[in-house]
């Protein structure tokens, strides 16, 4: 969603469904940010919202890796998109 700002703005939701641990939770969601403010000037100033609602079955370490793999992939189709 365009919004009036000078950069685009991330909004990130997890749900306990999809990630039980609130350590995870808080990890993937720290690495998608931090990624996100390397790419931020390079996006258009968009509201852009992050929602991870399934569940995940994996161990605990992989999970992170997973879902940083899946923004990676998001962020390339976005960036051709827009």
């Amino acid at each position: 969603m365009p919004n009036d700002h000078d950069t685009a703005r991330l909004a990130v939701l997890i749900t306990k469904k999809a990630v039980n641990l609130a350590v995870t939770r808080n990890k993937v969601r720290r690495k998608i940010k931090e990624d996100f403010r390397t790419k931020c000037l390079s996006l258009p100033r968009h509201d852009f919202l992050v929602i991870i609602s399934s569940k995940i079955n994996s161990e605990k370490h992989e999970i992170s890796d997973i879902l940083m793999q899946e923004w990676k992939k998001s962020t390339e189709s976005l960036s051709k998109s827009l």
